[in-house]
């Protein structure tokens, strides 16, 4: 991980961020900006570049 400090940890699975999508529109649109592979993520879950887990997910 990228820092101007140093530290002994990473990302990974065990936290993620929670984006809540009104419609498919909203999940396409921040599944588009934020996935670093689309191809590779599936139900919800995605990583970005610099290996944040996202779950993009809609309100209901």
């Amino acid at each position: 991980m990228d820092s101007a400090h140093a530290h002994e940890f990473s990302f990974n699975e065990a936290i993620s961020f929670v984006v809540n999508c009104k419609d498919q529109a909203e999940i396409d649109y921040y599944w588009e900006k934020l996935s670093a592979d689309r191809e590779a993520e599936q139900c919800g879950w995605l990583k970005d570049k610099y290996g944040l887990s996202w779950q993009i997910v809609p309100d209901e």
